[in-house]
């Protein structure tokens, strides 16, 4: 039986996000949320009766919602924002598993992800640096809900050589709504 833990980030100290790409970010989001509003409006003009009353009911919930957080492109890029597909969202369940709890502020993560819609999943592992491992165990899935920058790589000694992996950092991006 897997073990699903939620962790909210708590931040030791905030990313060092330029605020420029912060502010593309919450562009982004706000973009796609409008699209997504055209869509269903779209989709709502063939429907009648009942399902039209819902359809529209729904409508009006989302768009009082605010804009949903943009999933992080994997493997990651130096200078990218975003956050982890749900679990629910890749074949089998998996997103984010966690390898390492490396110390109280640093872990090491396994993200899944399809490389095309009709590829395997396939995975990258992360550093993840600067939030509370304290609910994070080894072996365990993970849900992060939080916006990630990718801060570029962390070099570890490992006991058959160095190894990198993609540094993210947690963010709070609302510090840049304006």
């Amino acid at each position: 039986m897997t073990l699903l833990l939620t962790c909210t980030l708590l931040l030791a100290q905030p990313a060092d996000v330029p605020p420029e790409l912060a502010q593309e970010y919450l562009q982004w989001r706000e973009a796609a949320k409008t699209a997504e509003i055209a869509a269903k409006e779209t989709a709502i003009k063939s429907l009648t009766g009942g399902k039209l009353v819902q359809a529209n009911a729904e409508l009006v919930k989302f768009k009082a919602m605010p804009a949903p957080h943009l999933n992080l492109p994997l493997p990651p890029q130096k200078g990218e924002l975003g956050t982890f597909a749900k679990a629910d969202d890749l074949p089998g369940g998996r997103s984010v598993v966690v390898l390492e709890v490396v110390d109280k502020e640093n872990a090491i993560v396994r993200a899944w992800y399809l490389a095309s819609k009709s590829a395997e999943p396939t995975f990258v592992d992360l550093w993840i640096q600067g939030m509370d491992t304290s609910t994070l165990a080894a072996d365990k899935a993970a849900e992060l809900s939080s916006v990630f920058y990718v801060a570029g790589n962390k070099l570890i000694d490992t006991t058959c050589g160095k190894r990198s992996f993609p540094l993210l950092e947690g963010v709070d991006i609302e510090r840049f709504r304006k």
